[in-house]
């Protein structure tokens, strides 16, 4: 019988699931079983990505729901977790073979003890994780660090034409619920159409997120050059490569697929705590070809520290977002930064991608089969 892989990806943005799928892209898939638990911004995002992938309904981030899936587990040859620490515990304390992918190794403010036990802790490489190991990785049994988890689609070559992406990413979390927590996609959507009747014309403007989101901002703001739908993976990655101009949530995943691709990329304001903290990096640090403002830039004084608590630090980026939501001088400073730097667009720089780590951990899964 084929080996049974089981996957997961926690449902937070489209991060987890997004670097996971570029995993699976190099595993020989017509020789294993592949089963993904998901459900949320996961589920969604790999409906649209991967044929030869089985996806089983569950919340990941709830332990009754991964023990009703209690004998999936056992009877899988491996189970690789992609950033979501409940269900890599719940699996290792059930002593199956468990490969942990994490892509935010260098923000973390702890590690899980149990999940650092698992038989290989691949984190994916970014500024600060040198740092952070050292703080702490003493308990992680066996460490590895790769390059930018992204399809290898990403690095195609540049087609460009006069198109406008916008990306909002995944939009919601365990933490972020939009129109609930917040209405970031509606205000800034709001933004970005006055700041379209200030510029010149593009041929097509793609908005791209959350489906249900992107369903609900058609209805206000849709038209004959303007769409808004979730869009797979595939299909963003050429749009991407051809578009004009990208203006982008500033996920990890998303600005490496941007960079990969040499889009000339406008970083919109953080969503959430890991996308405040690396638009920081990207903005104030020279070596990144990134445009934008985070918070500490529209909001002088703003200040986010590393290593906070996940769910507090997203909190206080919260209660900004939703500050932000009623400032119209705030607005108006943010949509003038927009115009000024769209207007200067060609003279952007373009970056390149780093060599991405997909098919390394793929071929560390894969060891662990033989």
């Amino acid at each position: 019988m084929k080996p049974l892989i089981l996957l997961d990806a926690a449902p937070f943005c489209y991060g987890p699931i997004s670097t996971l799928c570029a995993i699976l892209d190099h595993l020989p898939r017509p020789d294993l079983r592949l089963k993904l638990l998901a459900s949320g911004t996961s589920a969604e995002f790999a409906r649209g990505y991967h044929a030869g992938l089985e996806i089983v309904d569950c919340d990941t981030e709830d332990p009754e729901d991964l023990e009703a899936h209690r004998e999936l587990f056992l009877a899988s040859n491996l189970f690789v977790s992609n950033t979501n620490p409940v269900s890599a515990r719940y699996a290792v304390g059930l002593g199956c073979r468990t490969v942990y992918v994490d892509t935010l190794v260098w923000m973390w403010d702890e590690i899980d003890p149990q999940v650092a036990a698992s038989e290989l802790y691949v984190a994916q490489d970014f500024e600060g994780i040198d740092e952070n190991f050292e703080r702490l990785g003493a308990e992680i049994e066996s460490f590895e660090v790769v390059g930018p988890l992204i399809a290898s689609s990403a690095e195609g070559s540049r087609a460009p034409g006069n198109d406008c992406l916008i990306s909002f990413g995944g939009i919601e979390s365990s933490l972020t619920v939009a129109g609930e927590t917040n209405r970031y996609p509606w205000v800034v959507t709001r933004l970005l159409c006055r700041a379209f009747e200030r510029l010149p014309a593009f041929d097509r403007y793609l908005f791209a997120g959350r489906g249900r989101v992107m369903e609900s901002l058609a209805r206000d703001h849709g038209g004959p050059r303007r769409e808004f739908r979730f869009v797979p993976h595939h299909e963003l990655l050429e749009r991407l490569a051809s578009c004009r101009l990208c203006l982008l949530s500033p996920g990890l995943t998303g600005a490496y697929e941007a960079l990969a691709a040499g889009a000339r990329s406008y970083l919109l304001p953080p969503q959430n705590y890991s996308q405040q903290l690396q638009s920081t990096i990207f903005l104030e640090q020279a070596q990144w070809p990134f445009q934008g403002m985070h918070w500490g830039q529209i909001y002088r004084g703003f200040e986010m520290p590393a290593h906070l608590p996940e769910e507090q630090a997203v909190a206080e980026v919260n209660r900004l977002i939703l500050r932000f939501e009623s400032d119209a001088e705030a607005q108006e400073r943010w949509l003038e930064h927009l115009v000024d730097a769209v207007g200067r667009l060609d003279d952007w720089p373009t970056g390149s991608g780093s060599p991405a780590g997909s098919e390394a951990v793929a071929r560390m899964i894969l060891k662990r089969l033989d």
